[in-house]
């Protein structure tokens, strides 16, 4: 890998690792399960969840996270970060006293704001 796209690559694995935990500090906990339920791939979408992945305060998810968005060199991959609980998309849409704007959306236009990048 040149220097350029080792930059690249840092670049990429910053902006995802800020992007997972935006949403999984920002979203609404009742029980834990949709905090736990934010999944990242590399390149391919996931389309898993699980009711049994409970995380609570969050650091569990952004560490599993962080732990795949690390593992690979980014460079001209496509990193995704979802969650698929049936429920998931309501959250998103502002059923949630507690995160009325959804988590997605802010981090998205945080991010892109900071960054320079277009929603």
């Amino acid at each position: 890998m040149d220097e350029v796209e080792k930059q690249i690559d840092g670049f990429q694995k910053k902006i995802a690792t800020e992007a997972l935990q935006m949403v999984v500090t920002t979203s609404p906990v009742d029980t834990g399960a949709f905090r736990g339920n934010h999944i990242v791939s590399i390149n391919d979408a996931d389309y898993s969840y699980s009711l049994e992945m409970v995380d609570e305060a969050g650091q569990e998810t952004v560490n599993n996270g962080t732990s795949k968005i690390n593992s690979v060199r980014l460079v001209y991959k496509e990193i995704i970060i979802q969650n698929n609980l049936p429920y998931a998309e309501a959250l998103e849409d502002g059923h949630s006293q507690q995160r009325a704007e959804g988590v997605y959306g802010p981090a998205t236009a945080t991010l892109a704001a900071k960054y320079g990048g277009k929603q």
